[in-house]
């Protein structure tokens, strides 16, 4: 039996908020990715899915921004290296429309997204386009709030995607 291919998916109904305004920084462009997770992914998805409890309850505490940012920076680090291995190309580009560098089975291509961009990158990794969410798929309980058909809450901490280089 060979070994599973990649399945190409439309990244236009990725949204990401800038200064409380969505937008969809690929439109028109792709990701090519191999779904789904091993065996090795559950402890992951564990430390993620007490991240989001931990997230929810900080919101009403006071000094819950700064816990929410680190909460939010442990969430990335979990997300890469679930992705890292299974995102296989893609054709995004940034906001002035240069080429993003290629996945290369690390995380530092992945490091330049800001927070939307990589849930929805993880939702696509378990199965949850917006075509998948028309034929009636519930979102993941881990990301419930940021499958790739709806926008999330989450906005970057500096209103931009903070990635262009000059």
């Amino acid at each position: 039996m060979a070994k599973p291919k990649p399945t190409r998916v439309d990244s236009s109904d990725c949204r990401v908020e800038m200064f409380g305004d969505p937008y969809c920084p690929h439109e028109g462009e792709w990701v090519e990715m191999v779904r789904g997770l091993a065996t090795g992914a559950l402890e992951h998805l564990d430390a993620l899915s007490q991240l989001q409890t931990q997230g929810l309850t900080l919101q009403d505490e006071e000094g819950g921004n700064v816990r929410m940012a680190q909460m939010m920076k442990q969430t990335a680090v979990v997300m890469w290296d679930l992705l890292k291995d299974r995102l296989i190309a893609w054709n995004w580009t940034d906001d002035r429309g240069r080429p993003l560098p290629q996945p290369d089975g690390t995380v530092e291509p992945l490091k330049l997204l800001n927070f939307e961009e990589l849930l929805w990158l993880f939702g696509v990794l378990q199965g949850e386009t917006k075509v998948e969410r028309k034929n009636g798929s519930a979102p993941s309980p881990i990301i419930s709030g940021a499958s790739p058909s709806q926008p999330t809450g989450a906005k970057s901490r500096t209103g931009g995607r903070g990635r262009t280089k000059d």
